[in-house]
């Protein structure tokens, strides 16, 4: 199980690297050569009714970056509605919070963040996907992963 996940994961960064990626966010747009891809993946179950943000357990990452990234989340969850959002260091990267509303059973649900970003010490960018539950109600993620495009330059190793 663990095989295919992670053999999704690259399929899917394969697909997304292979052309350059093109930002469409808030009417502006923007481009950048992927230079370095990571990734994280978790088969932990995981929930929340929390109503207020907080981290994924097991869905971060902490590349070299300074410039522009294009950060994916996939999950399968169940239960009530779920908002969801990614943090690169302290900016939630655009277009911000999105909801998925699983509606009975496991549904997989995939969502691209993409901005701008800016370092911190060492020059890196902590990448976090943060989740809510809007009603107050349970939510449940069976499995997930997180994949992260960003242009490295060339001190980053």
């Amino acid at each position: 199980m663990r095989k295919l996940l992670i053999a999704a994961v690259v399929g899917l960064a394969i697909a997304i690297a292979a052309p350059i990626v093109v930002f469409a966010v808030g009417g502006s747009t923007g481009s950048f050569v992927p230079e370095n891809d990571v990734y994280a993946t978790t088969v932990s179950a995981a929930s929340t009714s929390s109503a207020s943000w907080h981290d994924v357990a097991g869905l971060s990452v902490a590349p070299c970056s300074t410039a522009s990234a294009a950060a994916t989340a996939s999950l399968v969850l169940s239960g009530a509605p779920v908002d969801l959002r990614m943090k690169a260091n302290a900016s939630v990267m655009l277009p911000g919070a999105v909801r998925f509303a699983p509606a009975g059973g496991n549904h997989a649900f995939s969502f691209t963040w993409a901005d701008s970003v800016v370092p911190g010490s060492g020059n890196t960018v902590a990448y976090k996907v943060q989740w809510k539950s809007p009603t107050g109600k349970l939510v449940k993620m069976t499995k997930g992963a997180l994949n992260v495009l960003v242009e490295s330059p060339s001190f980053c190793g």
